[in-house]
């Protein structure tokens, strides 16, 4: 009996650069396979890496299938059935895959596609004699009234001739896509309680980045499912990261928001704090030489001037959801599984309002009047790290 043998894995396929460097994206890509299928126990199988994409062998593909659609970096998954290219192989493995398919009345149209310049038949010979192969198994076995059908099939038998093998398929599986994780360099972003830092955070470790979460402690300050929120974003992201450990930095904030509490006004504290969260990061990123910081205001924010921090951050900021319909922000917090967490107030201080009239210059100017480098100095000197296996 003849079943699935192995599932392709394609990568996404506009990237640009040399064949090097597409090839370093496939090994990344492999090597993240490997990881998700070992973390999970999965019996015997074996990865190799082709010319654009990455084949994964094993007895049972499909029962690994649903371990593999979430790794970063997987554009499609397809359950194949690999033979030699050999056309009397093919059409007879073939017909007797796609036989245990068929039932009374069905239709099916047999599609070919591929490398077939140097061999000695072509992709028209190999549709003729597939389709008639299963035509006559479906005789063979009693099933009245199959049919080929270049309209509308109910099957759609589709044959990939790539070299010395060749490849049966059926169905395409849609995976998360994006970049491997880790193909490029590492960035830092805060996890606070609300989704939408959870969602720039997921956002680009598709996109291959590194992701160093970065925690503050609220401590009396924090809403009563702050820390809760927090560690169950965590873990989700936790189960895209191919990582044995995620390292976690923690800060204490409490000190700075009783500093703000006590010097401003409160319709200003929101605003400043984020300000001080920032600079925090900023010399952190410097520290473990990070690429940048992911920060997670939507784009309506920045048309104001006080969420406008690139002048005053000192290095690459990262917006993802900059551009993004709340539409789609709630449609990638259903597909990670955060959905429930979207509304949430971290701090008890805040007042859900911003002081709009407030411009990016009068910001700096409350800063340097509390004095925020000697802030930014004793909350840095509290920082713990924590692993998340």
């Amino acid at each position: 009996m003849v079943d699935y043998n192995v599932l392709i894995i394609k990568c996404r396929e506009n990237i640009f650069g040399s064949r090097y460097t597409y090839r370093k994206v496939l090994n990344k890509l492999a090597e993240n396979l490997k990881f998700k299928l070992l973390k999970y126990n999965i019996g015997r199988f074996k990865i190799a890496v082709g010319s654009s994409e990455v084949f994964i062998y094993s007895e049972d593909p499909l029962s690994i299938l649903k371990y593999i659609i979430t790794v970063f970096g997987v554009a499609s998954i397809i359950p194949a059935v690999e033979v030699k290219t050999d056309i009397h192989e093919i059409t007879s493995i073939g017909s007797q895959v796609v036989a245990r398919r068929i039932s009374r009345g069905s239709t099916f149209a047999v599609r070919v596609r591929g490398q077939l310049e140097n061999l000695s038949f072509t992709s028209r010979d190999i549709e003729v004699c597939l389709s008639a192969e299963i035509l006559s198994r479906a005789e063979e076995k009693g099933i009245e009234n199959v049919k080929t059908s270049l309209r509308k099939p109910h099957i759609k038998v589709f044959v990939n001739v790539k070299g010395r093998k060749s490849y049966i398929y059926f169905e395409k599986y849609k995976g998360v896509g994006g970049l491997p994780y880790g193909i490029r360099g590492k960035i830092l972003s805060i996890i606070l309680g609300d989704i939408k830092s959870a969602i720039s955070t997921w956002i680009m470790a598709r996109e291959g980045y590194v992701i160093v979460p970065v925690q503050f402690s609220l401590d009396q300050y924090a809403s009563g499912e702050y820390e809760a929120r927090i560690t169950n974003i965590l873990r989700r992201l936790r189960e895209y990261i191919p990582e044995e450990k995620l390292k976690i930095y923690l800060f204490n904030h409490t000190y700075s928001i009783e500093e703000l509490n006590r010097k401003i006004s409160r319709e200003m504290i929101c605003t400043v704090c984020r300000m001080i969260m920032y600079k925090v990061v900023e010399k952190l990123c410097k520290d473990i030489k990070a690429n940048g910081i992911v920060v997670c205001e939507e784009y309506r924010s920045y048309k104001s001037n006080i969420l406008s921090i690139d002048g005053f951050i000192n290095v690459p900021i990262f917006k993802p959801l900059k551009g993004l319909s709340k539409y789609k922000i709630r449609r990638i917090a259903e597909e990670i599984g955060l959905y429930n967490d979207w509304e949430v107030q971290e701090c008890s201080l805040t007042t859900g309002k911003y002081a709009l009239e407030v411009d990016l210059k009068n910001i700096i100017g409350i800063l340097e009047d509390i004095n925020w480098i000697s802030i930014v100095n004793k909350e840095y000197k509290t920082v713990v790290v924590k692993e998340l296996k």
